[in-house]
């Protein structure tokens, strides 16, 4: 187009926000903002829309703007789209653009409408509300003056000079606690029995991690509810028992000497483990039938994680779950430092103990529930699967190398088998460093077990060629083969290295032994 026809033709350059385009403006100044805003946003409307070409071709024919007609009977617009063919066009438009328009104003209407409405009734009984309740702020304001001695900082606690009355405040709080958890506690068979049934109905499915994943949720909430239920109440007993032994002289507490303390003791631990055996029983099975679901999705880790890396991260979740929770419980009931003070107490204190009467006793275990243990599991699993396929990676090789191989050269075949299969397991480390072990958390370290998984497999079948650690089969070999075992080992060693360049500096000259894990 003409240069005075081509700003026709650009799009309109992006509007600023309403709030900057109208800031410090008279009223005269807003109405022409106002005017210039609407008709930019109707020339941003019209070529957004293609409407352009069109809306030029319906000028008059002496109009300069009016665009040539092609040969051919067909005339184009000057972006190309065919003008005449569809005269309804902008008419469609322009009635898509209204209906719109009268559907947000129908909608405005009405929530104007609505406000107009509650302007009655409703809004007086709102207005009486608001001032009830700062007549009744005002009056517990003057209350709390006969309770609460007046304090500087405003940010002090009101009941702080009233303790019972604090207590009683805390006491309702906990006994609200104590239904909700009593309620939870009551539905923990029908919890198990729909867990399982959620964990069956998964099976097979596309959602089978994510289901597992879930289902762990809601079933470490059970073990920590039975741990904490048997926690607490044992340790009331013994709080109970210290009292009472602490008793002034003369104070009955039906409770006699202190052999028959300990035995009344021990009598109410194992009642409680009566209580909770049931529940424990169901709760720590689903946990079995989890563990086992777990294992069996990470029994084929390495396929897993590379072909659905968003499965392995879901099961790993689902044990890093056991694990979260085990050891925030541990922290906050401070289990480090009772195990390290037991740990320094002999073996013979810790089982055995004198009491007042000076009668041997049995020191009497209080807590026997833990979390399932799932990463150890998963790992000796991880192990297993890694080392079956290095195995049937030897496997495979042997068999082709036996195929191929007469009797004179059968030997020869397979050490060069044995050290490609070896060469190929050392060259998945990347492949399991780059793809596989950004699914695990970082203990999990599977770099690492993959590594010293290969470094078991590879030594192991390259021992049985060169005679086991003596290299009784050595002399045997040509010395092209001698060199590529040596420079095998500089492959493993540099590729070991580089992925994990703090054993560079960890050299050592003590003999080891690789037919042992």
């Amino acid at each position: 187009p003409p240069p005075q026809q081509k700003s026709l033709y650009e799009r309109p350059a992006e509007l600023p926000t309403i709030r900057d385009a109208v800031r410090g403006l008279s009223l005269v100044e807003f109405e022409r903002t106002a005017e210039t805003r609407a008709i930019s946003i109707v020339e941003t409307w019209l070529h957004d829309s293609g409407l352009i070409d069109e809306l030029l071709a319906g000028a008059p024919s002496g109009d300069p703007l009016s665009t040539p007609s092609v040969d051919g009977g067909v005339e184009l617009g000057v972006h190309g789209f065919p003008v005449g063919i569809n005269d309804l066009k902008i008419s469609k438009e322009i009635d898509t653009l209204r209906s719109s328009t009268r559907r947000d104003l129908s909608l405005i209407n009405a929530r104007l409408n609505d406000g107009v409405a509650a302007s009655g009734s409703e809004v007086q009984e709102l207005v009486h509300a608001v001032s009830s309740t700062r007549g009744d702020l005002g009056k517990l304001r003057d209350m709390t003056t006969y309770i609460a001695q007046h304090s500087s900082n405003s940010n002090d606690f009101i009941l702080r000079n009233c303790p019972l009355l604090k207590n009683a405040i805390h006491a309702r709080r906990n006994l609200f606690r104590c239904f909700q958890e009593l309620d939870f506690f009551s539905q923990i068979p029908s919890t198990c029995e729909r867990l399982r049934e959620e964990l069956t109905s998964g099976e097979w499915t596309t959602d089978e991690w994510n289901t597992i994943r879930s289902v762990s949720v809601e079933h470490v909430e059970l073990e920590i509810l039975l741990i904490e239920a048997e926690a607490g109440m044992k340790k009331k007993i013994a709080v109970v028992d210290h009292v009472q032994n602490n008793a002034p002289s003369g104070e009955d507490y039906n409770f006699g000497t202190s052999s028959h303390t300990r035995s009344v003791l021990r009598a109410n631990y194992e009642a409680v483990d009566t209580f909770l055996a049931v529940h424990v029983k169901n709760v720590w099975e689903l946990g079995d039938e989890i563990r086992m679901r777990i294992l069996s999705g990470i029994g084929s880790s390495f396929d897993l994680a590379l072909n659905n890396p968003a499965a392995m991260v879901a099961l790993v979740e689902a044990v890093e779950i056991y694990e979260r929770a085990a050891k925030q419980y541990k922290s906050l009931t401070h289990d480090k430092d009772e195990e390290k003070e037991e740990e320094e107490i002999p073996e013979k204190k810790k089982k055995k103990k004198r009491d007042g009467t000076g009668v041997v006793v049995e020191e009497t275990k209080k807590e026997r529930l833990r979390f399932t243990d799932m990463r150890a599991s998963a790992l000796a699993q991880i192990y297993q699967d890694f080392e079956l396929r290095g195995l049937e990676v030897f496997r495979n090789i042997h068999m082709n190398a036996a195929e191929v191989a007469d009797e004179d050269t059968a030997l020869s075949h397979q050490f060069n088998a044995v050290l490609r299969a070896a060469t190929e397991l050392v060259s998945d480390i990347e492949l399991v460093k780059s793809h596989m072990e950004p699914c695990f958390a970082p203990n999990w370290s599977v770099g690492v077990l993959w590594s010293s998984c290969v470094a078991h497999v590879c030594s192991n079948q390259i021992l049985q060629q060169i005679g086991g650690p003596e290299g009784n089969n050595l002399t045997e070999l040509s010395s092209s083969q001698l060199l590529d075992l040596i420079a095998w080992i500089e492959y493993f060693r540099q590729h070991i290295e580089e992925a994990f360049p703090q054993v560079a500096t960890r050299k050592t000259t003590q003999k080891t032994y690789f037919d042992q894990r």
